[in-house]
């Protein structure tokens, strides 16, 4: 069975913010509210990601353009509400492990990340949200 991943990105423009969903056709349906910022960001945070090895989506992290790497902070809890990884390192992305303990890979699970950036003119923006880690 063929499992299908969509993606969506944040994109936030100098003029005034606004965000687009990125997925094929008209599937959408995720809302995202913006932030001016008055300066260029853009910041992709996956929906899924699946650590199986394969090497396609094994890992679960940001990517994004304006953002600096003096300051970064990224959780991610558990549906009861457990903090489970945390990294301070935009290069350092989640694995899928709970604590050291490594995935199961038979059950898809729900987390919910707080990520908290720093633009390169100052600004620090918050983004919440959750992943489905798909064996």
């Amino acid at each position: 069975m063929k499992r299908a991943f969509f993606a969506f990105a944040i994109l936030f423009i100098a003029a005034g913010a606004f965000a687009a969903p990125v997925a094929p056709d008209n599937e959408t349906d995720t809302i995202y509210q913006g932030q001016n910022l008055n300066e260029e960001v853009m910041l992709f945070i996956p929906n899924a990601f699946s650590p199986n090895g394969d090497g396609r989506n094994d890992y679960f992290a940001p990517v994004g353009a304006g953002i600096t790497i003096d300051y970064f902070e990224m959780r991610i809890y558990s549906r009861r509400g457990q903090l489970i990884y945390l990294s301070t390192d935009i290069n350092q992305p989640w694995n899928g492990d709970v604590q050291g303990r490594r995935y199961d890979e038979t059950a898809t699970e729900v987390f919910v990340y707080h990520i908290t950036i720093r633009t390169n003119k100052g600004f620090t923006n918050e983004f919440f949200g959750r992943v489905l880690r798909i064996p």
